[in-house]
């Protein structure tokens, strides 16, 4: 029996994507504590008072199987799958046109808008990977020692350690860590999760903003921990040709009103879809198709470091304008001689 426990508990490291790829709840967040435990069993939206009971000795004396909500083969509910935002009371400070910031909470922000990513350093809100004012969902509630107000934001969502270069996902983060905040060190206080309706996830020209000051990620984890290219890198590569058409061409294509019915744009969703199958192949079949992948997104991401994401599309069409008239006057010459 002392197995069975055992081996429910670990289903909890294995959560996956649309059936096939580990999410970073499970893969990177290990319980250690009663805490935990409880943080972990609320999400799976079923044992929300689970911390209530306060009579668990032992970690292995819970049976996760009375997590009703998780499969038989340990899944968490498809409510929960892809579901990486913050919530609706998350606040960015949005650049106004008199040039002072002010607070704006997500479910007010819109695309266009010029938010805080950095010390005196605003980008734009080119889209959101995620935009659902009715979706509800559970959210990681990171409490730290530099502000009032935790960071609430998804499992896989992903925010900055102090020190760090590469993002962490929401659900690796400890009592104890170090967030990279604009209030300088930020240590995290405590760790709990709520349910809120509404989810956000808003995508800057430079993947990265400043949510209640503390320096977060626009992107998802993909559980790539040893990967040479990290997750946060990986997706801003790309999604560079849809900076460029949302930048560079026409904001209307990128605009909320254009998304599905789940709230996501459909550039997104079939990029994320096309990452998570990658990851379920096997060695040969993932090698040949991050090849596919990257090979492209690396040359259209390479064109907007040269020339910006509003200027690339243009550039791109002034450079095949010229090639066509080289390659005519070519022809033209040809037929003189």
């Amino acid at each position: 029996m002392i197995f069975a426990k055992f081996f429910a508990l670990a289903g909890l490291a294995v959560l996956s994507v649309d059936g096939a790829a580990p999410s970073a709840i499970r893969k990177h967040r290990k319980v250690q504590d009663v805490t935990d435990l409880c943080i972990t069993c609320d999400l799976c939206e079923t044992l929300s008072d689970l911390c209530d009971l306060g009579a668990i000795s032992d970690i292995s004396d819970f049976a996760c199987d009375l997590c009703t909500s998780l499969g038989d083969d340990g899944d968490i509910g498809s409510d929960t799958d892809d579901l990486v935002c913050f919530s609706e009371v998350a606040t960015v400070q949005v650049l106004q046109k008199d040039m002072s910031e002010f607070a704006v909470p997500m479910k007010e922000l819109q695309v266009g808008d010029k938010i805080l990513t950095g010390m005196n350093q605003y980008e734009t809100v080119y889209a959101f990977g995620h935009h659902n004012p009715t979706k509800f969902a559970k959210f990681y509630q990171i409490h730290n020692d530099n502000n009032n107000r935790p960071l609430e934001m998804t499992a896989d969502h992903m925010l900055f350690l102090e020190g760090q270069k590469t993002p962490v996902s929401a659900a690796s983060v400890r009592v104890g860590d170090v967030l990279h905040s604009a209030m300088g060190a930020s240590k995290v206080t405590k760790v709990s999760s709520v349910e809120r309706k509404g989810i956000y996830a808003p995508l800057t020209t430079g993947g990265k903003l400043l949510v209640d000051g503390v320096m977060a990620s626009s992107y998802i984890s993909l559980g790539n921990d040893n990967s040479v290219i990290s997750d946060h890198n990986l997706i801003h590569m790309t999604l560079s040709s849809y900076r460029m058409v949302c930048s560079g061409i026409s904001a209307s294509f990128c605009d909320t009103n254009t998304y599905g019915e789940d709230g996501m744009p459909h550039f997104v969703q079939y990029g994320l879809r096309f990452l998570h199958w990658i990851k379920s192949c096997n060695v040969m079949v993932q090698a040949i198709a991050s090849a596919a992948l990257v090979v492209p997104a690396g040359f259209t991401f390479a064109w907007e470091m040269l020339f910006g994401a509003s200027m690339g599309p243009l550039m791109a069409f002034v450079a095949a304008v010229a090639y066509t008239t080289y390659r005519k006057n070519n022809k033209s010459k040809a037929k003189l001689f």
